[in-house]
């Protein structure tokens, strides 16, 4: 760099290696009128690429130098500058290689102030609204005294729906939207902030010129131009932005589950919706300038330190699951399931927690875990007085009704047996084995005596089949099926299995007269009512068995019940030993 003024908002480029031209142009824009600065730069122009476009209005290329062409391709191409060639030689041939290289205007090589004045005017201005109009934000300049459009942008047409000429001729007012509170009083309200501040930050709403309201997010800010004072408005849509943020609000809303939004940083709540307010009694606003832990019950464990670590966890490891004790506006405890995921919500990194009521379900589980206890220490206690006292009375006298007695008794003891064992193979995690489905019916067969009725057993069934599956339970279940079928045929039991890849159907038919309605419609519902229930738990073991090893389930009641157990065909590879 050897020559150089420090006037101006813009700067000028002039490439040349002849110091005493470069600096008489220098010297000559400095004497312009102009908000550009000029300095002199010499080959190469390399470290030029470094320069923002921002701050460089154009360059000024002396085709003197060894090879403008280059310097100009470079200026265009990698910097994108805007340049004009100065040049002696006038010939075709040299001014379409000029062009063509990037030039937007070829002038004589003098240094005339007009000349310069001139060669400003067309760097500047083609500078501005190349900017001005290759922006994708929609921008308008307004007279500041009276807010009128003096100079719009094509993004700002193409936004409108109109060309440049329509809006300049259109009162402002029309392209908005008084009815909604986008009045000329508010913008005059807008305008005189910005004169007075500088700058201003707000949302508009925009009538297109089919009739359709657009949102805009605007930046207005004081400027002057060419000597008069504007403001200067760039506009962005955010009309899509908006919407989808009402979907979000609005599900946000509307699910049952109650839902806060964390700072990952300090815990602090920054949004919650309407379920978590109904559910702790306190308003959107009150909860946000809340401390979380005062929704707590630190004296049972739920302290700050304590919410620290699961907030450390859920950060490290994306989610975590937990149950919360909270304390409501009117001082009710609740137990509470939490589901906590990190998440980036604006850019900003947040931990959502969508929490779940579990108190009623806590207590009424505390009651049947109550009762159950209760009535099976008393249920078994009465039982035995009701045995003893039954056999001393059997033992002297030849009545009947003793021996009903006993034979009751037995039967309710085996009920609340088989009840345990049910609760106690449905509840716990399954446990998967490879087991041979043929080899556990035959054994199931052998266990049950069907000789005492006169009742027949056939089967067809292949040599070996095994399945990935909880032995214990499908045996359970078969024995279910089998001894219902014994229990209620003629004369005839009929076994068969079918196995594909996919999965493996046992069929147990049987002559009887069929299970009756009333027996059968509890379990096809999967629950017993008033007006429907079954004698016992043969059904509903079958039903719960079934569904434990994932298998279907199927009744057909025509001369004789046929049931239908559908296993799936699965295999170690694919499952774990427990779900």
């Amino acid at each position: 760099m050897s020559h150089s003024n420090g006037a101006g908002d813009s700067k000028l480029l002039v490439i040349t290696d002849d110091q005493s031209f470069g600096a008489a142009i220098v010297d000559t824009i400095a004497e312009l009128n102009i908000p550009a600065s000029a300095e002199r730069v010499e080959p190469p122009v390399d470290e030029l690429i470094n320069e923002s476009p921002d701050t460089v209005a154009g360059a000024i290329v002396d085709t003197e130098l060894p090879d403008p062409v280059f310097v100009i391709d470079r200026l265009t191409s990698a910097v994108q500058f805007s340049v004009v060639a100065v040049t002696d030689d006038n010939t075709s041939e040299v001014v379409d290689r000029i062009i063509q290289a990037g030039a937007t205007d070829i002038f004589p090589r003098t240094t005339a102030n007009a000349q310069y004045e001139l060669v400003a005017e067309q760097l500047l201005n083609e500078n501005t609204y190349d900017l001005f109009d290759t922006v994708q934000d929609a921008i308008t300049v307004h007279d500041a005294e009276t807010g009128e459009i003096v100079d719009v942008n094509d993004a700002y047409c193409e936004l409108v729906g109109c060309d440049r000429a329509e809006v300049l001729a259109t009162d402002p007012m029309e392209l908005s939207v008084p009815a909604e509170g986008y009045t000329a009083e508010y913008a005059e309200e807008i305008f005189e902030e910005v004169l007075e501040t500088g700058q201003k930050s707000y949302e508009w709403m925009i009538r297109t010129t089919d009739g359709e309201h657009r949102i805009a997010d605007v930046v207005a800010s004081r400027a002057e131009i060419d000597g008069e004072e504007r403001i200067i408005s760039i506009s962005r849509d955010i009309t899509e932005r908006k919407r989808r943020k009402q979907e979000f609000e609005e599900i946000f809303n509307a699910v049952q589950d109650a839902i806060t939004v964390h700072d990952a940083e300090t815990g602090e709540i920054v949004d919650v919706n309407d379920a978590y307010c109904e559910l702790v009694g306190y308003d959107r606003e009150r909860l946000l300038e809340m401390d979380g832990i005062e929704l707590s019950v630190p004296a049972e464990g739920y302290t700050e330190a304590y919410a620290e670590e699961i907030f450390e966890e859920v950060m490290d490891q994306g989610e975590k699951s937990y149950r919360w004790k909270i304390q409501t506006k009117n001082q009710e405890r609740r137990m509470t399931e939490v589901a906590a995921t990190r998440a980036k919500i604006g850019g900003e990194k947040r931990l959502i927690n969508v929490t779940r009521d579990i108190t009623e379900r806590e207590r009424r589980e505390q009651r049947l875990e109550v009762f159950n206890r209760i009535l099976r220490h008393n249920l078994r206690n009465r039982l035995d007085i009701i045995r003893t006292h039954a056999e001393e009375l059997a033992a002297s006298t030849e009545a009947t009704n003793a021996s009903q007695i006993l034979t009751e008794v037995s039967e309710l003891a085996s009920l609340g047996r088989q009840a345990r064992k049910i609760d106690h193979l449905m509840s716990r995690d399954k446990i998967l084995a490879e087991t041979d489905v043929i080899e556990m019916l035959h054994d199931t067969i052998d266990m049950i005596d069907s000789t005492d009725n006169g009742v027949e057993i056939q089967t067809d069934l292949p040599g070996k089949h095994d399945l990935w599956t909880d032995e214990e339970v499908l045996s359970l279940a078969l024995r279910s099926a089998l001894e219902n079928a014994t229990e209620h045929a003629s004369s005839l039991v009929e076994i068969t299995v079918e196995a594909t890849q996919k999965e493996c159907m046992i069929t147990i038919s049987d002559d009887g007269s069929g299970i009756e309605a009333d027996s059968l419609a509890p379990i096809e519902a999967g629950k017993e009512t008033m007006l429907q229930h079954g004698t016992g738990l043969g059904l509903w073991q079958l039903r719960w068995g079934v569904n434990k090893v994932n298998g279907e389930l199927s009744f057909s009641v025509n001369n004789g019940t046929t049931v239908e157990i559908t296993l799936p065909n699965r295999h170690k590879t694919v499952n774990s030993h427990t779900d």
